[in-house]
């Protein structure tokens, strides 16, 4: 089934908010987080390419948030994006802030990796969104 849409961060403000709206319009979702507060989400860690398989069996879309412990995005996101990539036909969706330039620091590099190499992807459906605004969408 390739209609699930995983959601990376799922147990976050921004990834819970974008699950419950997503599962108001009937959509299946696949909550991934560090830390998973019920069965029925999967322990994910941008740090262990063995989540990353069950993590994407069977989805057809992503939403990304990036790792937060963390400063050098693209280099821990690398080896996830790449195997999403290849594996999702459908949008990889990234959280991300106005302020960054594509190839720029921190997620800019994200961004610049995601044009050259992923065919869908959008940066929050194409406007570019900061951390401020989807916290307060959340609140």
């Amino acid at each position: 089934m390739h209609d699930r849409i995983l959601i990376t961060g799922g147990t976050g403000k921004t990834g819970q908010l974008v699950a419950s709206q997503l599962a108001l319009r009937g959509v299946e979702v696949r909550i991934a987080a560090r830390n998973p507060l019920s069965p029925d989400q999967l322990r994910f860690e941008w740090n262990d390419p063995a989540t990353h398989i069950d993590a994407l069996e069977g989805v057809g879309a992503v939403y990304l948030v990036a790792p937060t412990d963390q400063t050098e995005h693209l280099s821990v996101m690398r080896p996830f994006l790449e195997r999403a990539v290849s594996q999702v036909p459908g949008r990889l969706v990234l959280l991300s802030a106005s302020s960054l330039e594509e190839g720029g620091p921190m997620m800019g590099e994200v961004h610049a990796w995601l044009s050259a190499h992923a065919p869908l992807w959008t940066v929050n459906g194409g406007v570019k969104v900061g951390h401020w605004a989807a916290q307060n969408q959340a609140t």
